[in-house]
């Protein structure tokens, strides 16, 4: 059997479950998929698929590399990653076709020139590169446009149980909420997601719940959750198939007000459109639609008159729901991210014979 190495950073416990469905998609195309990693999480539920996990060092790298003999190689590396210049050199001097999966570079530094040339020199190493989405496109130099491939970011439903995930009561009932209309805010606490901007400017929707679960909660934004009578603050959710997922279920709306990552991608999948400050974002950005599947307010007074005005106009909000679920279906379902690595594999090996 064919062989694809993926050699990466430290692997979450949501990059995980994608690569379970990697895995399975490869098998089927004749590859056995390989993680090379630094660490990873621990998730609920076998992994199907060989993991090595390796101190970085370029030469303990390289001889992993060595010993597993691939077709082909995909770094998903950062330029804090040490070993990505030397395994991109190495996969150049063997002629081992070499997928970059890249943001092209730093978003949050874009003007940054050194770390912005760097990055351009990893692009001309790549046979091929995956980008989380077209966005991003305009980072990479025009002369390597032609090996530019599509993998939308986004997380693994596949085998998940949908039906099996409780609904609004047992979470009403878990964590003592009163209010029928949710608004969650599922995170980890950092300044970027902009809790405070829903501490600091509070729904005065009575009728609405504003649910705040995730580890990094200060206290003072503890403290100004305990003065709201409409604000709940959970604490950290296991993170399995059916804790986090309820709280999605139950919810009617998705935010954090500030920078918006791959919870983005899991209010789709349960239809919730996504509501938040217009601003800068991660990359899963590019499937909020405003107006379509979600919003992005001009400020907070502007976020609440949105959320009030779909509560008083429920075709209006039936209709987000089903553009949220389009969304998901078109662009955010694990198989387009799948078809763009495929596509970029193929492309590398061709590349490279």
């Amino acid at each position: 059997m064919k062989k694809i190495v993926l050699v990466s950073s430290y692997t979450f416990h949501y990059r995980l479950k994608v690569y379970n469905y990697f895995s399975k998609r490869f098998r089927e195309l004749g590859y056995e998929f390989v993680l090379l990693t630094e660490g990873k999480d621990n998730i609920d539920g076998e992994l199907h698929f060989r993991t090595i996990v390796e101190k970085p060092g370029i030469m303990r790298y390289i001889r992993c590399i060595e010993n597993e003999k691939p077709d082909a190689i995909i770094t998903f590396l950062t330029l804090k990653d040490l070993v990505n210049f030397p395994v991109s050199l190495y996969c150049k001097a063997k002629n081992i076709p070499l997928v970059a999966w890249t943001k092209s570079i730093d978003i949050k530094t874009p003007n940054h020139k050194l770390k912005n040339f760097l990055y351009h020199r990893l692009h001309d190493l790549a046979d091929a590169m995956v980008l989380y989405t077209p966005n991003e496109i305009k980072f990479v130099k025009k002369k390597n446009h032609h090996k530019v491939f599509f993998g939308y970011n986004t997380l693994s439903f596949d085998d998940f149980e949908k039906e099996k995930v409780p609904g609004i009561d047992y979470v009403k009932k878990k964590y003592g909420i009163r209010e029928n209309t949710i608004v969650l805010f599922a995170a980890t606490i950092k300044p970027d997601k902009n809790l405070d901007a829903l501490l600091d400017f509070p729904s005065m929707n009575k009728n609405i719940a504003v649910v705040v679960a995730g580890r990094g909660i200060t206290d003072e934004q503890k403290n100004k959750i305990a003065t709201l009578d409409n604000y709940y603050y959970i604490g950290q959710v296991p993170y399995d198939d059916y804790e986090m997922n309820a709280l999605f279920k139950s919810a009617s709306y998705f935010t954090t007000p500030g920078d918006l990552g791959l919870a983005l991608n899991q209010a789709l999948f349960w239809a919730k459109p996504v509501v938040a400050l217009d601003g800068p974002h991660s990359v899963e950005v590019y499937y909020l639609n405003s107006g379509y599947n979600g919003y992005l307010a001009k400020d907070m007074s502007d976020f609440w008159a949105f959320i009030d005005s779909m509560e008083n106009d429920q075709d209006a909000y039936h209709k987000l729901t089903e553009n949220c679920q389009e969304t998901f279906n078109s662009k955010a379902d694990i198989s387009n991210m799948f078809k763009g690595f495929i596509d970029a594999i193929n492309f590398a090996i061709k590349h490279r014979k």
